[in-house]
């Protein structure tokens, strides 16, 4: 009997884009387990914050370690179950500790370390059905960060937000380039606030997995 094959989704996005809220959402329509972002402990993350340049290689090595140890227990949930995740290894490597390196937090010999690394560490990932791009203007992600009040979010300036903004719509770029099925929802336009637009963001995803699942039957072989 073959086994079934269950939905690996990634969600992204900026910091208070709604990524969060439309990995809920989804994980609802898909019957799907959600692993949500991490708050993760990291401990180098004090001396970080003192000196950035010094502790950026290995601040970022804790979190891609964190993010694999994330990535194992996705690859378990998925003999299962459908699986939505939040953020995941593409915003942990393209996006936040991109950005470190952008920002020259890391150096060039840093940096293709830590992409060796990463290259190896794919060599076990179990490659995403579908990436949702959850997109808002920097500008709304700080209004939205200021409403809600976190303690640990006030550190986020408009400054982070567009340069994480930047490094997200590369990672766009990158992702259609290696054509990985990609589907963009703008919350600055379709408020996930509202039910009308989280019905058509499940309308979307379902649309863009049957057009994948169409594209994989015409590319079968014959026999």
């Amino acid at each position: 009997m073959r086994r079934k094959k269950y939905l690996h989704i990634a969600v992204i996005g900026n910091i208070a884009s709604g990524k969060t809220t439309a990995s809920k959402i989804l994980a609802d329509a898909f019957k799907a387990e959600i692993v949500l972002e991490p708050f993760i402990d990291n401990p180098f993350l004090p001396d970080f914050i003192n000196d950035k340049k010094r502790w950026a290689f290995v601040t970022e090595l804790y979190f891609l370690r964190d993010r694999l140890k994330q990535h194992e227990n996705v690859k378990n949930l998925l003999l299962k179950n459908n699986v939505i995740v939040d953020s995941g290894m593409l915003m942990s490597t393209w996006v936040y500790s991109k950005n470190q390196f952008k920002e020259g937090y890391l150096s060039d010999n840093e940096w293709q370390f830590y992409l060796d690394l990463h290259k190896e560490l794919k060599k076990s990932y179990i490659n995403e059905n579908l990436v949702i791009y959850i997109k808002a203007c920097p500008d709304l992600s700080l209004k939205r960060i200021r409403k809600r009040g976190r303690d640990f979010e006030k550190g986020y300036d408009l400054t982070y937000l567009n340069q994480l903004f930047t490094q997200l719509e590369e990672l766009k770029e990158k992702l259609k380039e290696e054509e990985t099925p990609l589907l963009e929802f703008d919350t600055g336009v379709y408020d996930l606030t509202d039910l009308k637009n989280q019905k058509g963001l499940i309308r979307l995803a379902k649309k863009k997995l049957k057009e994948i699942k169409k594209q994989c039957i015409n590319i079968q072989p014959k026999n």
